[in-house]
């Protein structure tokens, strides 16, 4: 079994990684900085570690007794573009020669618009403000392999599945406005990932991946903004639905509206290739279904 340590303890796929490796019978210890962080981690059984990534020179006694290293960062933390460099350049720093393994977590955002082509791994990055320091942080997290450590980025698309993800928040606002709101007039095409699935993949790549292996996290589940807000209209019964414009986009999802309307469709073949990992659950629209049939009996 192996030591993993965590950089960040937010967020979903933090939780589900945590969880599931802890699980498994890994020793797993989570970088925490305030108490509702540490709450979260403990019920999981996770070890927990008080510090902040901005002190890199506090962080290396933890990351070098560890055997594995998994970083997915707060992508909407205000700090994020000016520091997550540093914060990836004092891990390798940390891990330089060991041939320990750093799996870094990106998003499939930084292909930024592909429009109808299938991106894969060799597609130019065109990445939107929001994720834009991802595109230098890939090369130097891939970089790092020349250096002695066994490093893997993982790009996930959107990811469902769980309470408050993108799908549920739509749900969400539509239930209390009473209209389905839709981006880029219905036409922008998103792929989406759950989030058991993505899970697998990651303990699939701490088995098996070589190092600088990089693998996006897709499915051939390509949803455009119109099917799913007629999905959702459907099952939750809400009649009218609104093309909203980029201010009203703004005002519904915030920064994240610039990448919820990236019309994408992400390529994973590489992961199916080296891994044997391929999504089998059921698809959004789908999901959207079990999603009203399980806020229904939540009503009861």
């Amino acid at each position: 079994m192996a030591n993993v340590f965590f950089t960040e303890s937010k967020g979903y796929l933090n939780h589900s990684l945590i969880y599931k490796l802890k699980t498994a019978g890994h020793k797993v210890t989570v970088l925490v900085k305030t108490q509702e962080e540490a709450k979260l981690v403990e019920s999981t059984g996770a070890a927990l570690f008080w510090g902040d990534t901005s002190d890199t020179a506090g962080l290396t006694g933890a990351l070098s007794a560890s055997d594995i290293v998994i970083r997915t960062p707060d992508l909407f933390d205000l700090k994020f573009a000016h520091s997550e460099s540093t914060v990836v350049e004092g891990i390798i720093a940390a891990l330089k020669g060991t041939n320990k393994t750093f799996i870094y977590t990106s998003s499939a955002w930084v292909l930024g618009e592909t429009g109808n082509v299938l991106a894969d791994e060799k597609t130019p990055l065109s990445p939107p403000a929001l994720v834009a320091p991802l595109a230098q942080i890939e090369g130097l997290v891939l970089d790092s392999a020349k250096q002695g450590i066994r490093s893997i980025v993982i790009r996930p698309s959107i990811i469902y599945g769980f309470e408050g993800d993108y799908i549920d928040e739509v749900i969400t606002t539509s239930r209390r406005e009473r209209f389905v709101g839709f981006l880029t007039e219905g036409r922008s095409v998103g792929t989406y990932v759950h989030i058991e699935e993505l899970v697998d993949l990651y303990l699939r790549a701490i088995e098996k991946a070589p190092a600088g292996a990089l693998y996006q996290a897709g499915s051939s589940d390509f949803v455009s903004q119109l099917e799913l807000a007629e999905a959702i209209s459907k099952a939750f019964s809400i009649k009218e639905k609104r093309s909203l414009s980029i201010e009203q986009s703004r005002a519904k999802f915030g920064v994240l509206a610039e990448v919820y309307g990236l019309s994408q469709k992400i390529d994973f073949a590489r992961a199916k290739a080296d891994l044997k990992w391929e999504p089998r659950k059921p698809g959004v629209l789908t999901y959207v279904v079990e999603r009203e049939k399980a806020l229904a009996t939540l009503a009861k």
